[in-house]
């Protein structure tokens, strides 16, 4: 298994094509070809303070759209990770379809 992003209240892990998500004592899996969008929705402004806080939404056929709140480094770290788990599942379908 490989450790995508961890903090005090989420584990992502990558085993394999599933991705599994740990968040308030649930786990959920979800098969990379699964994985519908993946988005960073930006900082907010609360009571005129600026947060630096920001919302990544994982958003999977079959699942609830999860939201986890990271810091920028963290959010790009996920981003990038579960993008290229979709790009490796979309190459071994087509790898499968032209076989």
């Amino acid at each position: 298994m490989v450790d995508i992003f961890r903090d005090e209240a989420t584990t992502i892990l990558k085993d394999n094509d599933d991705i599994i998500i740990y968040q308030a004592d649930s786990e959920l899996r979800i098969h990379a070809r699964e994985l519908e969008t993946v988005v960073e929705l930006a900082p907010c402004v609360t009571m005129g303070k600026y947060i630096d806080v920001r919302v990544v939404s994982i958003r999977a056929a079959g699942h609830p759209i999860i939201y986890i709140p990271v810091s920028k480094e963290g959010a790009k770290r996920i981003l990038t990770q579960l993008q290229q788990c979709k790009l490796n599942a979309a190459k071994q379908i087509r790898r499968h379809d032209t076989a």
